[in-house]
């Protein structure tokens, strides 16, 4: 099997994630906060109440995703 073969099951837009995504994903909050931003754009204030949890505590979650590429802050 050559290396475009290997490739060709990733569906059409799929990202593919490193080391690092792998690592964001590991947490649960942090999943939870993909899950929650898959539906619709939120800001952490929505999400810390969502999930209940702290801002800061989301904020931090937040960053790390953004660090590992899975999302993206967008200032409002």
């Amino acid at each position: 099997m050559s290396d475009d073969e290997d490739e060709s099951w990733f569906p059409s837009g799929a990202k593919q994630i490193g080391v690092e995504g792998l690592k964001a994903l590991g947490d649960d909050t942090r999943r939870d906060i993909i899950d929650l931003l898959s539906d619709r754009p939120a800001t952490v204030t929505d999400l810390a109440t969502a999930l209940g949890k702290a801002k800061g505590t989301i904020a931090h979650h937040v960053k790390v995703l953004e660090e590992a590429e899975l999302g993206e802050v967008v200032s409002t």
